[in-house]
């Protein structure tokens, strides 16, 4: 929690029916700078998994945190909003920042895209910073070393045959968190995982309600997207039993 600041500059003696109250403190600050992707459509669901995440992202003793889960279970989904969570707050000042790895096909240039998406020119030397070589991870590593920040990078899973990078910066930079989604663990010292379940659905039963159904995240999605192909469709009880089953697929 910040500190509340008074004014302290001389005032005008106030009149006698005049009110004497202090002014408040201005408690709005902006929010830290972030290149989180701007979604089309709300995110549904994971209450559970989020707040799991938000307890995680608050334990100074997880460093490196990684959402595991086969491809299409949503992983990019959930980093992303979870990180969107941590914008009111104010862990990270320095910024929060996305890093999509899903293009890259050599782990020993995990630094490129981590620089560009943080706005770090690399091998363009700023004075007040202090490293021993050129390399481009030495580089990132001692601008980050001070930093109070988040970075999320999407799609490690085909990179785990070098991760000295974030061993580096885990060791380097003690105010950085990782937040990393993976097919696999990383098996890296420090790591917390947290493993992907499928949403919740109804029961598999032919006595589902529609209420039942409503309250179901994987329900809810599928109505979201019943919704943008067919602007009509209204979640009834006949359709019910058949809005359960992608779910179960």
């Amino acid at each position: 929690m910040s500190a509340r600041h008074f004014w302290l500059l001389p005032v005008p003696t106030p009149a006698p029916h005049q009110s004497c109250r202090p002014r408040p403190p201005c408690l709005n600050r902006p929010p830290p700078r972030n290149n989180l992707p701007v979604e089309p459509t709300p995110f549904i669901g994971r209450e559970t998994e989020l707040a799991a995440l938000d307890t995680l992202l608050t334990d100074p003793s997880v460093r490196l945190l990684t959402i595991v889960a086969p491809g299409g279970m949503g992983k990019t989904r959930l980093a992303g909003e979870a990180a969107r969570r941590q914008l009111t707050s104010v862990r990270f000042p320095d910024g929060i920042y996305f890093v999509s790895l899903a293009a890259l096909d050599d782990p020993t240039l995990m630094a490129a895209p981590i620089a560009d998406a943080i706005g770090f020119s690399l091998y363009v030397r700023d004075q007040r910073e202090k490293w021993t070589k050129d390399d481009q991870a030495d580089q990132l590593v001692a601008y980050l070393r001070h930093k109070k920040l988040l970075l999320v990078l999407d799609n490690l899973e085909h990179l785990l045959t070098d991760l000295k990078l974030l061993s580096s910066l885990i060791g380097a930079a003690p105010e950085v968190k990782i937040l990393v989604t993976s097919r696999e663990r990383l098996n890296v010292r420090s790591e917390t995982a947290l493993t992907l379940q499928g949403m919740v659905i109804p029961p598999d039963d032919t006595d589902v309600t529609q209420f039942d159904a409503q309250l179901s995240d994987a329900v809810q999605l599928f109505v979201l997207c019943a919704h943008r192909a067919h602007p009509a469709f209204v979640l009834s009880a006949e359709n019910v039993p058949f809005s359960t089953q992608p779910g179960r697929i």
